[in-house]
C-alpha cells in the first residue's frame, strides 16, 4: 500500500472491527517497532496474532476510532474517558497504531485530530500516552511533551518508553 487511490476517513469502530484491529495491533508491533525493540520485547507486547475477544472489551470500555482506506482498516486509536468522578485518567491514549504498509499516508494524522476532537468535546484539557521510542516522533509532530522517560514491564519483560502530553485549548 504505498500509496491510496482515496484518502482514509475515520470513524467509530465497531464489534465487528476487532478482529482487524487484534490482527492490525499485531502486525504493527512486530514489522515497524522491530527496529526500536527486540524479538523477546515485541513477543511480550503483542504475543497473540488474534486477540479479537480482547479488543472487542476494549471497546467497550474506551472511545475506538479505526483509520479505514479501500474498504480495510488501516489504523487505529483507543481514547480513555471518564466514566465517573472517580476516573483520574480521562484523555488517556490507551492504543494508537497505523498498519505498516499505511505509515506515512495520513492515518495517523487524521486520527490524532479525531481524539483530539473528542477529547474537547468531553472537556478533557490534555492527551496523555505511553509512547514508544518508534512512535515518539509522531506525537512530537502533533505538540505531544516528554514528560518521562520510563522503564515498563509486561510479561516480565522491560520496554523503554516515554510518558507524553499534549494540553488542548
Amino acid at each position: 500500500m504505498q500509496s491510496l487511490k482515496a484518502p482514509p476517513y475515520i470513524r467509530p469502530a465497531e464489534p465487528d472491527d476487532a478482529l482487524a484491529i487484534a490482527r492490525l495491533f499485531y502486525d504493527t508491533v512486530h514489522h515497524v517497532n522491530c527496529r526500536d525493540y527486540s524479538p523477546e520485547q515485541l513477543a511480550a507486547w503483542a504475543p497473540e496474532r488474534d486477540a479479537e475477544e480482547r479488543f472487542r472489551l476494549r471497546q467497550q470500555r474506551l472511545v475506538t476510532f479505526v483509520a479505514v482506506a479501500e474498504e480495510k482498516i488501516i489504523g487505529f486509536a483507543e481514547l480513555h474517558v471518564a466514566q465517573d468522578t472517580a476516573d483520574a485518567n480521562p484523555g488517556r491514549i490507551d492504543c494508537f497504531y497505523v498498519h505498516k504498509d499505511a505509515q506515512r499516508l495520513g492515518a495517523g494524522t487524521l486520527l490524532m485530530r479525531r481524539l483530539k476532537i473528542s477529547a474537547s468535546l468531553r472537556k478533557i484539557p490534555e492527551l496523555s500516552a505511553e509512547v514508544s521510542i518508534t512512535a515518539k516522533p509522531f506525537f512530537e509532530r502533533h505538540d505531544f511533551e516528554t514528560v518521562q522517560q520510563q522503564t515498563v514491564f509486561r510479561e516480565n519483560v522491560a520496554f523503554t518508553n516515554f510518558l507524553m502530553k499534549s494540553a488542548l485549548s
